[in-house]
């Protein structure tokens, strides 16, 4: 059988090429400290603001994203409780650094095809990391942590709510014993 080489070979390879670069970049990585204790909470907290150290986001992004964790929160089957009685202590830490990249910006590339030669200046672009953890009341013992990273986009900046909502769905995906949001 001959393997016939149109169009579609070439549509076919950029679908799977740019398909795998199409993540949100919001991968969490997440440990649970005592598994075996995972049934028994029930009830959360909110320990309240963290003390700013290096962020750069507004307090309006801020906002929105205590708003969506404790939302999160509640959509794994956590309930709210007063601080005095939760089984479970919530607390963020948000933290924002600058970075500069001397490689190519995206899209650019030397060769043919028509792309133009990159720019010679190096692009910076700013990294959010959030690190959510819990603490069992009871016991004082951090029980479960998850970190999430993204570059941020100008689409972050204008739309900070999306963005709080996307990170704490991330982040609390993969709580355990319960499907992902």
């Amino acid at each position: 059988m001959r393997f016939w080489k149109g169009p579609w070979v070439l549509v076919v390879a950029l679908t799977v090429t740019l398909g795998g670069c199409a993540s949100s970049g919001m991968a969490p990585e997440s440990e649970c400290l005592a598994p075996s204790r995972v049934d028994s909470w029930k009830t959360i907290a909110w320990f309240g603001a963290p003390a700013a150290t290096g962020t750069m986001l507004d307090a309006r992004t801020e906002s929105a994203l205590e708003a969506a964790l404790v939302e999160a929160a509640q959509r794994v089957g956590l309930r709210l409780a007063s601080p005095t009685e939760a089984d479970l202590i919530m607390a963020y830490r948000l933290a924002t650094a600058q970075y500069v990249d001397p490689r190519l910006a995206a899209g650019q590339s030397w060769g043919c095809w028509g792309r133009k030669a990159p720019d010679p200046a190096p692009r910076s672009y700013t990294e959010a990391t959030l690190l959510v953890e819990m603490t069992e009341r009871s016991s004082g013992e951090v029980v479960w942590r998850s970190r999430v990273q993204h570059t941020l986009t100008e689409e972050d900046r204008l739309d900070p709510k999306a963005l709080a909502q996307r990170a704490a769905e991330a982040v609390l995906g993969e709580w355990p014993g319960l499907p992902g949001l």
